[in-house]
């Protein structure tokens, strides 16, 4: 018989911590409390080598993605159609169930917008960003022209995200500027709105 060899109680607990980190190589960190309302979590992936990168599932809400490393290839599940993602883009899928791929091993930092808040932070209609993939620099075109350089200063996982959530508390829009555009979306969909009818919404005088 071949004789058991016993096991240190800290040897399992490590092997425990090593699996969880293979089996989950995602980390979070929760927003400043200004933030805590319309931004769920900033989160990173680090993947051993050769690992799957992870898929993403319609209907998730907006994702703002930071590729810290190698090209990444998004690619359709249902049709098979794929393209090159931007270094940095913001993802706001509805219809399809997207995989990640890359050539080698790579890691990302992503910003995961609560439900319908993501209109707080960008002068666009959800449905003109919805199944596509838009570049950083087309959203917000001083934090694509400095989180590369940011990062390269600030390395660790929890400097870039403080950076972030710095960054998204200055371009967090107020609500008066939220209400305007709503009402000018109503004066969109209804020319014939009489101005009285618009001031009375927003509480104003005409």
């Amino acid at each position: 018989a071949i004789p058991r060899r016993k096991i240190p109680s800290d040897s399992g607990k490590l092997a425990g911590r090593k699996a969880m980190r293979l089996l989950n190589p995602s980390t979070s960190l929760a927003p400043s409390r200004r933030l805590a309302r319309f931004i769920d979590r900033f989160w990173s992936w680090e993947p051993p080598p050769f690992a799957p990168l992870p898929e993403m599932l319609p209907g998730t809400g907006a994702e703002c993605f930071f590729n810290l490393h190698h090209p990444m290839r998004v690619i359709e599940v249902g049709t098979g159609a794929s393209q090159w993602a931007p270094q940095a883009f913001l993802l706001c899928h509805r219809s399809q169930v997207l995989q990640f791929e890359s050539a080698e091993p790579t890691r990302f930092i992503a910003i995961r917008f609560r439900a319908g808040q993501l209109r707080r932070f960008v002068p666009f209609a959800f449905a003109e960003l919805q199944d596509r993939l838009t570049p950083v620099a087309d959203l917000w075109p001083s934090l694509s022209d400095s989180w590369q350089e940011a990062f390269q200063q600030k390395t660790t996982f929890c400097e870039q995200a403080h950076w972030l959530d710095a960054f998204f508390c200055q371009q967090l829009r107020s609500a008066q500027i939220l209400l305007l555009d709503a009402l000018l979306a109503a004066l969109y969909r209804t020319p014939s709105m009489r101005i009285e009818a618009l001031a009375e919404q927003a509480g104003w005088s005409r």
